[in-house]
């Protein structure tokens, strides 16, 4: 019991730690995501601008 509580415990500030690490990584992830679905979106509408 005793070592199954301690792993959570343990993991949890290390996966904050590389989540604050990575935000900028993310937000550009999220941002090249949006902004491909945007692309596909206007592409398809307005075939004949591409």
């Amino acid at each position: 019991m005793k070592t199954r509580n301690a792993i959570p415990v343990s993991r949890f500030p290390r996966q904050a730690a590389v989540i604050r690490r990575n935000t900028g990584d993310t937000m550009i992830f999220l941002w090249s995501i949006l902004n491909w679905i945007l692309w596909l979106f206007f592409g398809y509408q307005n075939p004949e601008q591409s």
